[in-house]
Parts: C-alpha cells; sequence; structure tokens
C-alpha cells in the first residue's frame, strides 16, 4: 500500500507534527548557520575593507603634501635662478597644481592676475598666507638678515567660502635686491579623491555579502545533510527494530502461556488421588510465577513497542489515514460503552455530557480517533482515585468564518497538572514521576495522541479543569457538507426515550 493513499482511496495527510517540526527546526538552523557564516564573514571583509580605505586615505593625503611640496621646490628654485619668470609658464603651474601664487620684487608685488579662480578672494587668501608667514618673522619685503634664504614652514588657512589651502612662504636676496614668494595649495577634499573607490565599494560589497549568503547556505546545507540523513536513519531503524522485536516477543509470550496451561493442568488436575500424589511442589509453583512474570513483561514491551512503533511510523512519514465522515454522536457513544465497565471496576463514575442538538459529522480516521480517546480515558482512569468522576464533553465551535471545530474534552478529578509541565507531558518518554514507579505507562500515550490528533488537521492541549483535575482539549476539524450517506456507525443510534426527556429539562444530554 502506498503511503501517499489510503485504502478508501482518499489521500493521506502530510507528515506528522514531529516530522514537520524537525524540518523547520533543520530549516531554522540552516538559515541561522548562513547568517552567521554571513555575518562573520561579511565582518571580516568590513574591517579589510576599512583598512584598505585607511591606507587609501593616508596615501591621498601624503600624495597631496608631496605635490604641493614638489610645487613649491620647483617654483623656489626657478625664482633663484631666474630673473625673468613667464607668465605663462606660472599660469600653466597654477592650473595644473591648483595652487595660487604670489610674487613680489622689493616689495612691489608682480603682475600677474592668476590662472584659475578660487571660491574665496584671490587677495584675501594671499593676505591670510602672508599673515601666517609674519607670525614666524617672515615679510616678503624684507631681507633675510642670518642667511640667502629663509621660508616659513607649512601652514594651513582657511578662506571665507570654508576652502582651505596648504601654504608656504620665503624670502631670498637676489642680485637685484629681494624678492619674496607666497604659494597656497587648494587641500582638496580626501572623500572627493576617493569618491569613485567609494562608490564601487558601496555596490560590491552587498553583492559580495549576497553572494556570501547563496554559497554559505548552500555550504551550511550540504554540512547538515549528514544530519537529516541520520535523522531518517534512526525513524528507519527505529521501524525496523519495532517489527524485528514483534516476532521473538510473540514466541515468548506463546511459550510463557503454554507453560503456565501445563503448570495450571498441574496445579489443578481433574482427578488427583492424594495419597499417590501429595501435591504441586515448591519449584512448580515458583515455575507458575516466573511464567506469569514473563507474560506479564512481554505483554508491557509489547506495548511499548507498539507505541514506538507507531511513532516511528508518522515520523518516518510512512502513515496513511482513512479519512472519511464519523459520526461524531456514535462514536463518543461507544467510547462511553466501552470504557464504562472499567470505571465501574475502579468505582469512578463515568459522565458523558453532550448538547441537545446532533453533532456534527467530523472528518477523521474513526480508528486513530477512537484510538485518541482511549488514551485520554486511560489516563484520567489512572489518575482518578476511586469515588471521584470522569467527563466526557463535546460542543461544535466556529472559530472563525472559514473553519469549524468539534472541541471533545475529558476531564477527571485527580491531581492537576503543574503549569510547567502542561506541555512537557505531550513530550515522548517524559513522566511527571522521575522515578517512573509508574509501570504502566511509558510516557507515549499522550504523545501519541498529540500526534495522531496532528496528522487529522485537529490538536490536542491540556489545561486545568474548574471543578479540580485535569481536561484535555481534543479539537477536530469537522465538514459541514458530507456527500457519504452511511457515515461511521452507518445510522445515528436513537437515544432512549429516558435520555430525551431528560434533555427536555436540561441543556444537554448526560449520560
Amino acid at each position: 500500500m502506498s503511503a501517499r493513499q489510503t485504502p478508501s482511496g482518499s489521500p493521506a495527510l502530510p507528515g506528522s507534527q514531529t516530522k514537520i517540526l524537525e524540518a523547520q527546526m533543520l530549516a531554522t538552523l540552516r538559515r541561522r548557520l548562513a547568517w552567521l557564516y554571513t555575518a562573520t564573514t561579511g565582518t571580516i571583509l568590513t574591517i579589510c575593507l576599512f583598512f584598505v580605505l585607511l591606507f587609501f586615505w593616508r596615501e591621498a593625503w601624503r600624495q597631496q603634501l608631496e605635490q604641493f611640496d614638489a610645487s613649491y621646490l620647483s617654483l623656489l628654485s626657478r625664482l633663484q635662478s631666474d630673473t625673468i619668470i613667464s607668465d605663462g609658464w606660472l599660469a600653466k603651474l597654477e592650473a595644473e597644481q591648483k595652487i595660487i601664487l604670489h610674487i613680489e620684487e622689493n616689495g612691489v608685488p608682480l603682475w600677474f592676475q592668476g590662472a584659475w579662480s578660487p571660491p574665496s578672494s584671490r587677495d584675501l587668501l594671499i593676505g591670510l598666507g602672508k599673515e601666517k608667514a609674519q607670525e614666524e618673522g617672515i615679510w616678503l619685503a624684507s631681507s633675510p638678515v642670518s642667511s640667502q634664504l629663509n621660508q616659513s614652514s607649512r601652514f594651513t588657512i582657511v578662506g571665507p567660502a570654508g576652502d582651505r589651502y596648504y601654504g608656504k612662504s620665503a624670502v631670498f636676496s637676489t642680485k637685484n635686491g629681494v624678492r619674496g614668494l607666497c604659494i597656497l595649495g587648494q587641500k582638496t577634499p580626501i572623500l572627493k579623491q576617493l569618491g569613485p573607490l567609494l562608490l564601487l565599494l558601496c555596490v560590491l560589497e552587498p553583492a559580495a555579502l549576497c553572494l556570501l549568503f547563496c554559497i554559505s547556505r548552500r555550504f551550511v546545507g550540504r554540512l547538515l545533510a549528514p544530519v537529516q540523513s541520520s535523522r531518517e536513519k534512526q525513524a528507519r531503524f527505529i521501524a525496523a527494530a519495532s517489527h524485528e522485536l514483534r516476532s521473538p516477543l510473540a514466541v515468548i509470550r506463546a511459550s510463557a502461556e503454554a507453560l503456565c496451561a501445563d503448570m495450571d493442568a498441574r496445579l489443578h488436575p481433574p482427578y488427583v488421588d492424594t495419597k499417590k500424589d501429595p501435591g504441586p511442589t515448591i519449584g512448580q509453583r515458583d515455575t507458575r510465577k516466573l511464567c506469569q512474570a514473563i507474560d506479564r513483561e512481554c505483554v508491557r514491551m509489547s506495548r511499548l513497542i507498539e507505541d514506538m512503533l507507531l511513532l516511528a511510523s508518522v515520523d518516518a512519514g510512512a502513515w496513511s489515514l482513512d479519512i472519511r465522515p464519523v459520526d461524531a454522536d456514535t462514536l463518543l457513544l461507544e467510547t462511553y460503552e466501552a470504557f464504562a465497565p472499567l470505571c465501574r471496576q475502579k468505582k469512578v463514575r463515568l459522565r458523558l455530557d453532550l448538547p441537545e442538538d446532533p453533532l456534527p459529522q467530523i472528518q477523521a480516521d474513526p480508528q486513530r480517533l477512537t484510538q485518541i480517546l482511549s488514551i485520554l480515558l486511560d489516563n484520567a482512569l489512572t489518575y482518578t482515585p476511586a469515588g471521584r468522576q470522569i467527563g466526557i464533553q463535546a460542543e461544535s465551535r466556529t472559530p472563525s468564518q472559514d473553519t469549524r471545530t468539534l472541541a471533545i474534552c475529558i476531564w477527571n478529578e485527580g491531581p492537576q497538572i503543574p503549569d510547567r509541565d502542561k506541555e512537557r507531558i505531550f513530550e515522548r518518554f517524559y513522566q511527571a514521576d522521575p522515578s517512573r514507579q509508574d509501570k504502566q505507562h511509558f510516557g507515549l500515550g499522550l504523545c501519541i495522541a498529540r500526534e495522531l490528533a496532528a496528522i487529522q488537521g485537529g490538536d490536542l492541549t491540556a489545561r486545568d479543569h474548574p471543578g479540580g483535575g485535569a481536561l484535555f482539549r481534543l479539537r477536530i476539524p469537522t465538514d459541514p457538507v458530507c456527500s457519504d450517506p452511511k457515515p461511521y456507525g452507518a445510522e445515528r443510534i436513537t437515544w432512549p426515550a429516558y435520555i430525551r426527556a431528560r434533555s427536555r429539562s436540561s441543556p444537554g444530554r448526560t449520560r
């Protein structure tokens, strides 16, 4: 039988909630690892780019200073060696180097209007440069006293328009007297020089990070592939091991039953001559106890293997359901009648409270739905002391305009579940008692019930019962339009007359 097709021909529902959660967990882990890898590598890449930009920044700064110093030395050497300076050469030097030149001959400025117009006034900038030189004791109209050349250190001035300049001044003696020089070089913003590089990096870095994320996602996916494969192999192993353990358990149990039957025949023969047969020996009695223990543990192990097999089938996705319309009234009544003798045996009252109107049909697998209710009722019967009650309630709800569900509540008057354990009780092999003294339960029943509810499109939750004890709420989707003329149970069971009479005087049907 295909895992995608049910016996009745209807398609099987998607994988279990656990399998979906595991897939989501692996997807989340893959995404987070990819983001972590991208963020770490991207941070390292950004730091490297920062130091590269810092290097280019300092290099551009150094080149500006070297270019200014080279222009100053070239002009100073030319002025010292040549008596005649061409205006064309000065204009070319100014235009190429973006500098401002001011030359004085015996205190008279050289008539030169400049080759370009700075943002601030040219005369004002030259005046600021001469003031900076005078602060160091250099006057362009006065000859140097102690040497042939007197020059200032490099200084910086700022024009009214916010433009910045490097500056140097020098005065030296010539054959005709004194010649002074003031040179200002425009300080070009480093960002303007590095603008194309910054723009290129701003475009390339996001693209590189996107490419890095795609590569890291693929890389992390390949790393997690063995983990996912291991999980699938583990699920298949549990399923295969459960199947393989069935056969030896069946043989052990059959052998134990045969031994017990043989011992019963020896202990209680149809006719015994007490003079010749004094009765069973102590060894025979001990053997019977051992056989009973074997049978008891085989039954317990068989239940455990059945539960593990069911969960393994759900995890592996090899699960199909016979989804069809189910008459809720009939299903709950049959469940009530099945558990009523057990409740009477434990002196626990079992109640069935239904609304006055018939319940809607639900779309579910009747066998698995009965299994869920049996797990919940068995759990309630285990923890309900004698003289208390267990209840079954059902009501139809419409949470939204598009969905409609049937809520089935199983409550008991036993101990309440602590808030910290309300979700943990649905975990596999979890028991509130850490000593695990309860040998009748393995901590798998509620987990199986939730899994069976999830693969049928429903959910199972736990909360406190208002009257004390615990309440489990099972929600199953309903189908308002049903084309099957004979749902589960063939026909709706007719309620006895005394129940109908009681329903007239009470808001619901109670049994």
